[in-house]
């Protein structure tokens, strides 16, 4: 079974540091956009799903007390 998990051990940082380099390097050259400019708009999708989910229960709210 040991064999088996050496695989799992080939580095010592939680990921592959060549793979993680490269991913980044990826997502810069297809977004292109600055990081700040991506924390902006990925902060503003994380916060815009509960308020969409806020909303719609309004609305339902107030379908159903004119029902």
């Amino acid at each position: 079974m040991l064999p088996l998990l050496t695989g799992l051990a080939h580095n010592s940082e939680p990921g592959d540091s060549v793979l993680l380099d490269w991913i980044l390097d990826s997502f810069d050259a297809v977004i292109g956009l600055e990081p700040e400019a991506v924390v902006i708009i990925l902060g503003a999708f994380i916060m815009l799903i509960p308020i969409a989910i806020m909303a719609l229960f309004v609305i339902q709210r107030a379908r159903q007390g004119k029902a």
